[in-house]
Protein backbone atom coordinates (compact mmCIF):
# COMPACT_ATOMS: atom_id res chain seq x y z
CA UNK A 1 0.00 0.00 0.00
CA UNK A 2 2.49 2.52 0.97
CA UNK A 3 4.95 1.26 -2.00
CA UNK A 4 1.76 2.09 -4.40
CA UNK A 5 1.05 6.07 -2.40
CA UNK A 6 5.26 6.46 -3.04
CA UNK A 7 5.11 5.47 -6.69
CA UNK A 8 1.99 7.62 -7.12
CA UNK A 9 3.82 10.63 -5.28
CA UNK A 10 7.09 10.65 -7.22
CA UNK A 11 4.60 10.56 -10.35
CA UNK A 12 2.92 13.37 -9.40
CA UNK A 13 5.69 15.15 -8.62
CA UNK A 14 7.58 14.57 -11.82
CA UNK A 15 4.25 15.80 -13.75
CA UNK A 16 4.49 18.97 -11.63
CA UNK A 17 7.88 19.65 -11.98
CA UNK A 18 7.58 19.08 -16.07
CA UNK A 19 4.77 21.39 -15.91
CA UNK A 20 6.48 23.76 -13.97
CA UNK A 21 9.55 24.09 -16.26
CA UNK A 22 6.82 24.16 -19.16
CA UNK A 23 5.43 27.20 -17.79
CA UNK A 24 8.91 28.88 -17.27
CA UNK A 25 10.44 27.66 -20.54
CA UNK A 26 6.84 29.28 -22.38
CA UNK A 27 6.75 32.26 -20.05
CA UNK A 28 11.13 32.77 -20.70
CA UNK A 29 9.78 32.04 -24.92
CA UNK A 30 7.02 35.12 -24.75
CA UNK A 31 9.41 37.03 -23.09
CA UNK A 32 12.34 36.54 -25.95
CA UNK A 33 9.22 37.52 -28.45
CA UNK A 34 8.92 40.23 -27.07
CA UNK A 35 12.28 41.49 -26.50
CA UNK A 36 13.95 41.65 -23.14
CA UNK A 37 14.96 45.58 -22.76
CA UNK A 38 11.12 45.92 -23.85
CA UNK A 39 9.60 44.00 -20.94
CA UNK A 40 11.90 45.30 -18.49
CA UNK A 41 11.09 49.04 -19.18
CA UNK A 42 7.69 47.78 -18.88
CA UNK A 43 8.36 46.41 -15.26
CA UNK A 44 10.71 49.35 -14.54
CA UNK A 45 7.75 51.74 -15.74
CA UNK A 46 5.20 50.47 -13.61
CA UNK A 47 4.59 52.97 -10.71
CA UNK A 48 4.06 52.33 -6.59
CA UNK A 49 0.37 52.84 -7.08
CA UNK A 50 0.28 50.47 -9.45
CA UNK A 51 2.19 47.71 -7.14
CA UNK A 52 -0.26 48.42 -4.55
CA UNK A 53 -3.27 48.63 -6.49
CA UNK A 54 -3.32 45.17 -7.74
CA UNK A 55 -3.30 43.26 -4.40
CA UNK A 56 -5.46 45.11 -2.95
CA UNK A 57 -8.20 44.94 -5.61
CA UNK A 58 -7.07 40.84 -5.63
CA UNK A 59 -7.83 40.85 -1.92
CA UNK A 60 -11.36 42.51 -2.99
CA UNK A 61 -11.91 39.97 -5.82
CA UNK A 62 -11.48 37.25 -2.75
CA UNK A 63 -13.34 39.04 -0.40
CA UNK A 64 -16.48 38.86 -2.50
CA UNK A 65 -15.59 35.30 -4.08
CA UNK A 66 -16.22 34.09 -0.63
CA UNK A 67 -19.16 35.99 0.45
CA UNK A 68 -21.08 34.48 -3.16
CA UNK A 69 -19.49 30.90 -2.08
CA UNK A 70 -20.98 31.34 1.47
CA UNK A 71 -24.58 32.91 -0.48
CA UNK A 72 -25.20 30.03 -2.97
CA UNK A 73 -24.28 27.61 0.02
CA UNK A 74 -26.88 28.69 2.72
CA UNK A 75 -29.26 29.55 -0.30
CA UNK A 76 -29.81 33.17 1.41
CA UNK A 77 -28.12 36.84 1.01
CA UNK A 78 -25.77 37.09 4.28
CA UNK A 79 -22.64 38.64 5.27
CA UNK A 80 -19.48 37.53 4.84
CA UNK A 81 -17.38 35.22 6.95
CA UNK A 82 -13.64 35.08 6.93
CA UNK A 83 -13.53 31.02 6.64
CA UNK A 84 -15.50 31.32 3.18
CA UNK A 85 -13.01 34.36 1.97
CA UNK A 86 -9.89 32.08 3.16
CA UNK A 87 -11.61 28.71 1.23
CA UNK A 88 -11.63 31.23 -2.09
CA UNK A 89 -8.47 32.10 -1.93
CA UNK A 90 -6.92 28.73 -1.42
CA UNK A 91 -9.27 27.54 -4.20
CA UNK A 92 -7.46 30.00 -6.18
CA UNK A 93 -4.02 29.27 -5.49
CA UNK A 94 -5.02 25.50 -6.18
CA UNK A 95 -6.47 26.62 -9.46
CA UNK A 96 -3.66 28.28 -10.58
CA UNK A 97 -1.04 25.44 -9.37
CA UNK A 98 -2.46 21.99 -10.46
CA UNK A 99 -3.15 21.13 -14.23
CA UNK A 100 -6.13 20.60 -16.39
CA UNK A 101 -8.14 22.96 -14.17
CA UNK A 102 -7.99 20.09 -11.27
CA UNK A 103 -7.68 22.66 -8.35
CA UNK A 104 -11.50 23.33 -8.93
CA UNK A 105 -11.88 20.20 -6.89
CA UNK A 106 -10.32 22.26 -3.87
CA UNK A 107 -13.21 24.29 -3.51
CA UNK A 108 -15.89 21.28 -2.57
CA UNK A 109 -13.26 19.21 -0.77
CA UNK A 110 -12.26 22.74 1.28
CA UNK A 111 -15.96 22.94 2.39
CA UNK A 112 -16.27 19.57 3.25
CA UNK A 113 -13.26 19.47 5.20
CA UNK A 114 -13.79 22.94 7.25
CA UNK A 115 -17.23 23.70 7.08
CA UNK A 116 -18.87 20.41 6.81
CA UNK A 117 -20.91 20.63 3.79
CA UNK A 118 -21.38 17.29 1.51
CA UNK A 119 -19.76 17.35 -1.91
CA UNK A 120 -22.78 17.42 -3.66
CA UNK A 121 -23.98 21.00 -2.14
CA UNK A 122 -20.31 22.00 -2.74
CA UNK A 123 -19.73 21.18 -6.34
CA UNK A 124 -23.35 22.41 -7.18
CA UNK A 125 -22.47 25.84 -5.74
CA UNK A 126 -19.44 25.49 -7.81
CA UNK A 127 -21.01 25.18 -11.12
CA UNK A 128 -23.78 27.82 -10.31
CA UNK A 129 -20.88 29.96 -9.57
CA UNK A 130 -18.95 29.30 -13.13
CA UNK A 131 -22.18 29.36 -15.28
CA UNK A 132 -23.37 32.96 -13.30
CA UNK A 133 -19.36 34.18 -13.82
CA UNK A 134 -19.65 33.84 -17.67
CA UNK A 135 -23.03 35.00 -18.01
CA UNK A 136 -22.69 38.20 -16.46
CA UNK A 137 -18.98 38.23 -17.86
CA UNK A 138 -21.10 38.53 -21.45
CA UNK A 139 -23.51 40.66 -20.46
CA UNK A 140 -20.70 43.05 -19.19
CA UNK A 141 -18.78 42.36 -22.77
CA UNK A 142 -22.22 43.37 -24.38
CA UNK A 143 -22.76 46.71 -22.44
CA UNK A 144 -19.50 47.53 -23.19
CA UNK A 145 -19.15 46.93 -26.85
CA UNK A 146 -23.07 48.58 -27.11
CA UNK A 147 -21.49 51.66 -25.35
CA UNK A 148 -18.56 51.45 -27.98
CA UNK A 149 -20.37 50.88 -31.46
CA UNK A 150 -20.85 54.23 -33.55
CA UNK A 151 -21.35 52.21 -36.82
CA UNK A 152 -22.61 48.91 -38.03
CA UNK A 153 -19.67 46.26 -39.19
CA UNK A 154 -20.15 43.05 -40.39
CA UNK A 155 -17.14 42.37 -38.07
CA UNK A 156 -18.96 43.70 -35.19
CA UNK A 157 -22.50 42.24 -35.84
CA UNK A 158 -20.61 38.91 -35.49
CA UNK A 159 -19.06 39.59 -32.64
CA UNK A 160 -22.18 40.23 -30.71
CA UNK A 161 -24.11 37.41 -32.37
CA UNK A 162 -21.54 35.01 -30.78
CA UNK A 163 -22.14 36.18 -27.60
CA UNK A 164 -25.75 36.08 -27.91
CA UNK A 165 -25.27 32.11 -28.52
CA UNK A 166 -23.09 32.06 -25.58
CA UNK A 167 -25.63 33.47 -23.48
CA UNK A 168 -28.28 31.39 -24.99
CA UNK A 169 -25.98 28.06 -24.12
CA UNK A 170 -24.87 29.33 -20.54
CA UNK A 171 -29.00 29.28 -20.07
CA UNK A 172 -29.33 25.68 -21.38
CA UNK A 173 -26.42 24.42 -20.06
CA UNK A 174 -27.81 25.46 -16.83
CA UNK A 175 -31.37 24.12 -17.25
CA UNK A 176 -30.32 20.94 -18.63
CA UNK A 177 -27.11 19.83 -16.39
CA UNK A 178 -29.51 18.20 -13.94
CA UNK A 179 -31.64 15.94 -16.97
CA UNK A 180 -27.71 15.28 -17.96
CA UNK A 181 -26.43 14.62 -14.45
CA UNK A 182 -29.54 12.02 -14.06
CA UNK A 183 -29.30 10.06 -16.88
CA UNK A 184 -25.58 8.32 -15.21
CA UNK A 185 -26.85 7.11 -12.12
CA UNK A 186 -29.44 4.20 -13.03
CA UNK A 187 -26.21 2.90 -15.15
CA UNK A 188 -24.20 3.53 -12.37
CA UNK A 189 -26.59 1.68 -10.04
CA UNK A 190 -27.46 -0.99 -12.53
CA UNK A 191 -23.41 -1.55 -12.82
CA UNK A 192 -22.98 -1.56 -8.85
CA UNK A 193 -25.73 -3.96 -8.45
CA UNK A 194 -24.42 -6.85 -9.88
CA UNK A 195 -21.39 -7.75 -7.82
CA UNK A 196 -19.45 -7.25 -4.86
CA UNK A 197 -16.14 -5.86 -6.21
CA UNK A 198 -14.25 -2.85 -5.54
CA UNK A 199 -15.04 -0.86 -9.17
CA UNK A 200 -18.84 -1.47 -7.92
CA UNK A 201 -18.50 -0.53 -4.83
CA UNK A 202 -17.23 2.87 -6.16
CA UNK A 203 -19.89 3.56 -9.00
CA UNK A 204 -22.58 2.94 -6.17
CA UNK A 205 -20.82 5.38 -4.30
CA UNK A 206 -20.38 7.61 -7.13
CA UNK A 207 -24.18 7.01 -7.68
CA UNK A 208 -25.03 7.91 -4.35
CA UNK A 209 -22.68 11.17 -5.15
CA UNK A 210 -24.31 12.18 -8.08
CA UNK A 211 -28.15 12.21 -6.33
CA UNK A 212 -27.14 14.54 -3.43
CA UNK A 213 -25.68 16.48 -6.89
CA UNK A 214 -28.68 16.12 -8.51
CA UNK A 215 -31.35 17.49 -5.49
CA UNK A 216 -28.71 20.86 -4.91
CA UNK A 217 -29.13 21.63 -8.61
CA UNK A 218 -33.04 20.98 -8.52
CA UNK A 219 -33.36 22.79 -5.27
CA UNK A 220 -35.33 26.49 -6.00
CA UNK A 221 -33.54 29.56 -5.40
CA UNK A 222 -35.13 32.81 -4.76
CA UNK A 223 -35.11 36.47 -6.21
CA UNK A 224 -33.17 37.76 -3.70
CA UNK A 225 -30.30 34.91 -3.80
CA UNK A 226 -30.15 35.58 -7.62
CA UNK A 227 -29.98 39.73 -7.25
CA UNK A 228 -27.32 38.67 -4.44
CA UNK A 229 -25.18 36.51 -6.53
CA UNK A 230 -25.80 38.20 -9.57
CA UNK A 231 -24.50 41.78 -7.78
CA UNK A 232 -21.74 40.24 -6.33
CA UNK A 233 -20.45 38.32 -9.71
CA UNK A 234 -20.67 41.84 -11.38
CA UNK A 235 -18.31 43.62 -8.49
CA UNK A 236 -15.90 40.91 -8.97
CA UNK A 237 -15.65 40.79 -12.96
CA UNK A 238 -15.01 45.14 -11.91
CA UNK A 239 -12.51 44.23 -9.52
CA UNK A 240 -10.35 41.72 -11.78
CA UNK A 241 -10.97 44.11 -14.95
CA UNK A 242 -9.32 47.20 -12.68
CA UNK A 243 -6.63 45.29 -12.32
CA UNK A 244 -6.14 44.83 -16.46
CA UNK A 245 -6.86 48.46 -17.06
CA UNK A 246 -4.57 49.31 -14.38
CA UNK A 247 -1.65 47.41 -15.45
CA UNK A 248 -2.65 48.41 -19.27
CA UNK A 249 -2.02 52.09 -18.07
CA UNK A 250 0.90 51.16 -16.13
CA UNK A 251 3.06 50.26 -19.28
CA UNK A 252 1.54 53.47 -21.28
CA UNK A 253 -1.37 51.73 -23.38
CA UNK A 254 -3.97 54.13 -23.42
CA UNK A 255 -7.16 52.29 -23.09
CA UNK A 256 -10.66 53.37 -21.39
CA UNK A 257 -12.27 51.12 -19.31
CA UNK A 258 -14.98 50.20 -21.88
CA UNK A 259 -12.05 48.71 -24.39
CA UNK A 260 -10.71 46.96 -21.35
CA UNK A 261 -13.54 44.85 -20.95
CA UNK A 262 -13.92 43.44 -24.14
CA UNK A 263 -10.23 43.17 -25.00
CA UNK A 264 -10.06 41.29 -21.51
CA UNK A 265 -12.86 39.26 -22.09
CA UNK A 266 -11.22 36.85 -24.64
CA UNK A 267 -8.48 36.15 -21.33
CA UNK A 268 -11.07 35.89 -19.18
CA UNK A 269 -12.94 33.05 -21.07
CA UNK A 270 -9.57 31.54 -21.82
CA UNK A 271 -9.64 30.87 -17.59
CA UNK A 272 -12.02 28.13 -18.06
CA UNK A 273 -10.42 26.14 -20.64
CA UNK A 274 -8.71 23.28 -18.90
CA UNK A 275 -4.63 23.44 -20.29
CA UNK A 276 -1.44 21.98 -18.81
CA UNK A 277 0.57 25.05 -17.55
CA UNK A 278 0.53 26.43 -14.37
CA UNK A 279 -1.39 29.46 -13.91
CA UNK A 280 -3.41 28.94 -17.97
CA UNK A 281 -0.04 31.04 -19.13
CA UNK A 282 0.02 30.78 -22.60
CA UNK A 283 -3.88 30.67 -23.34
CA UNK A 284 -4.56 33.23 -21.53
CA UNK A 285 -1.94 35.54 -22.85
CA UNK A 286 -3.18 34.29 -26.59
CA UNK A 287 -7.09 35.54 -24.81
CA UNK A 288 -5.11 38.55 -24.22
CA UNK A 289 -3.49 39.52 -27.74
CA UNK A 290 -6.59 38.70 -29.76
CA UNK A 291 -9.20 40.55 -27.16
CA UNK A 292 -6.87 43.72 -27.38
CA UNK A 293 -6.33 43.40 -31.28
CA UNK A 294 -9.87 43.73 -31.32
CA UNK A 295 -9.71 46.88 -30.08
CA UNK A 296 -6.71 48.42 -31.64
CA UNK A 297 -4.25 47.48 -29.47
CA UNK A 298 -0.81 45.98 -31.62
CA UNK A 299 0.44 42.54 -30.65
CA UNK A 300 3.42 43.04 -29.37
CA UNK A 301 2.22 45.48 -26.80
CA UNK A 302 -0.62 44.20 -25.85
CA UNK A 303 1.54 40.61 -24.86
CA UNK A 304 4.08 42.83 -22.55
CA UNK A 305 1.27 43.80 -20.85
CA UNK A 306 -0.32 40.56 -20.49
CA UNK A 307 2.39 38.66 -19.21
CA UNK A 308 3.44 41.36 -16.65
CA UNK A 309 0.09 41.16 -15.42
CA UNK A 310 -0.50 37.56 -15.62
CA UNK A 311 2.81 37.30 -13.40
CA UNK A 312 1.99 40.06 -11.30
CA UNK A 313 -1.73 38.17 -10.31
CA UNK A 314 -0.16 34.59 -10.41
CA UNK A 315 2.61 35.54 -7.74
CA UNK A 316 -0.15 37.90 -5.84
CA UNK A 317 -2.66 34.40 -5.58
CA UNK A 318 0.13 32.00 -4.61
CA UNK A 319 0.86 34.30 -1.65
CA UNK A 320 -2.72 35.18 -1.03
CA UNK A 321 -3.54 31.48 -0.83
CA UNK A 322 -0.63 30.42 1.34
CA UNK A 323 -1.10 32.76 3.80
CA UNK A 324 -5.13 31.87 2.99
CA UNK A 325 -4.04 28.08 3.70
CA UNK A 326 -2.00 28.71 7.07
CA UNK A 327 -4.94 30.79 8.55
CA UNK A 328 -7.68 28.27 7.98
CA UNK A 329 -5.66 25.46 9.24
CA UNK A 330 -4.99 27.68 12.70
CA UNK A 331 -8.74 28.81 12.77
CA UNK A 332 -10.72 25.43 11.91
CA UNK A 333 -10.32 21.67 12.65
CA UNK A 334 -11.06 19.69 9.87
CA UNK A 335 -13.87 17.29 10.48
CA UNK A 336 -14.89 16.43 7.11
CA UNK A 337 -13.62 13.25 5.59
CA UNK A 338 -13.66 11.86 1.56
CA UNK A 339 -17.05 10.23 1.42
CA UNK A 340 -18.87 10.85 -1.90
CA UNK A 341 -21.97 11.96 -0.14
Amino acid sequence: MHAGQDKKSAWFSLAWCLRLLFSVLLIAAIIAWIGADAVRLAWAGLSWKVWLAIPILQILSLVLRGWRAEMTLLERPCMPSLNFVLIASVHNAANQTMPMRSGELAYPYLLKRYCNFVLGKGVASLLYIRVYELFVLVLLVLAAFASMLTGVETGSVKFVLLLLVLLSGLYLLWVKTPAMVSSFIPLLTRYAGEQATRSRAYAARLAGFLDSLVIELQRPKSVRLHLGVFFLTLLNWISLILIFWIVMLGVGIPVDFLQTIVGSSFASISQFIPVGTLGNFGPMEAGWVVGFAFVGVDVQSALNAGIIMHLLTFANSLLIGSIAWMLLHWLVSGTGDDRLD
